[in-house]
């Protein structure tokens, strides 16, 4: 298990090596924000920024109703995303920060 438990072992399809994307309403179910599903699990990306994570983007990026602008930076910025996401989820040093 991760520092977050997630089950990376999981076999249903969407572990660290298969981070898809899509839009979720926020918490506040006012705004889209971009999100990330690992194992059972889903990360709200705009939350994570909102809260002092540094994801490499801005934040209108991932308060938006689509992924357009999003992959719209690129292969790269796509990279670089996912690479930060994994250093979070399996990371300890941002357990306590996630709760």
């Amino acid at each position: 298990m991760t520092p977050l438990d997630i089950d990376l072992a999981s076999t249903n399809g969407f572990g660290i090596d298969h981070l898809p994307l899509g839009i979720a309403l926020g918490a506040d179910h006012n705004q889209s924000h971009v999100v990330t599903r690992i194992s059972d699990n889903v990360l709200d990306l705009a939350e994570l920024v909102d809260n002092g994570f540094d994801l490499g983007l801005e934040p209108e990026i991932l308060n938006a109703r689509s992924l357009n602008s999003l992959f719209s930076l690129g292969h790269e910025a796509m990279t670089t995303l996912r690479e930060r996401i994994v250093e979070l989820i399996t990371t300890s040093s941002h357990h306590d920060r996630l709760g």
